[in-house]
């Protein structure tokens, strides 16, 4: 029977076996889990996925640099561009005005790739996307598994979703998470070190002598 205990109580594995033991409402924690994250794990994708596309329209020549011993390499076409208009700005002002519209186009095409790498970086702030996305795929593999039996996919997601809470910033997520894995799930003996801060949402390490068996 699974031993409950508190926001200051906490129950640490000594072997996997004791996991089914102490595991309470898995189906809540895989629950939580995709309220908090999923959107999240999918915008963050898709801002991926937009900047690669953009990236796609990024123009480049292909030079071979052989002949003076540099190598091959590619050269960004605004900036080709940009060598032509300043040749011809004058001599043809016609052609200049196509390069500069090139010169444009690619640069619209760079600022907007800079303000998605923002709101990438934003996202994925302390990794967390990654990490979450993580705890959500293991979390469900673990599910699966459980309806076989299985325990050693579930070590595998409970030890991603300490990572996850270990990292999480914003209180709106932290909060529910932590609320809900302290409730339903066993805490890897090896996975933290009792010395460490304590957390403000009150997610602690507790010396051995204060774990229960």
């Amino acid at each position: 029977m699974k031993t409950g205990h508190s926001e200051n109580e906490y129950i640490y594995l000594e072997k996997d076996g004791r996991i089914g033991e102490y595991l309470g409402d898995f189906n809540e924690v895989l629950t939580t889990l995709v309220d908090l994250y999923q959107p999240m794990i999918d915008n963050y994708e898709k801002v991926k996925q937009d900047i690669k596309d953009l990236e796609s329209q990024i123009v480049r020549v292909n030079a071979d640099y052989d002949r003076y011993g540099a190598g091959g390499g590619s050269i960004p076409i605004s900036r080709i561009a940009a060598a032509f208009v300043e040749m011809t700005k004058d001599s043809n002002p016609g052609f200049a005005s196509t390069m500069s519209t090139i010169i444009e186009q690619q640069e619209a095409i760079q600022n907007k790739i800079k303000e998605l790498e923002v709101v990438e970086k934003t996202l994925n702030h302390q990794h967390v996307c990654l990490y979450a996305g993580r705890a959500v795929s293991l979390a469900k593999e673990a599910k699966k598994a459980l309806e076989n039996n299985e325990l050693r996919p579930l070590r595998d997601a409970i030890r991603e979703i300490e990572s996850l809470m270990y990292r999480e910033y914003a209180p709106s997520r932290r909060k529910p998470l932590v609320e809900v894995v302290l409730r339903n799930l066993p805490l890897s003996e090896l996975h933290y070190h009792s010395d460490r801060a304590v957390p403000e949402s009150g997610y602690v390490y507790g010396p051995r002598e204060s774990r229960k068996n």
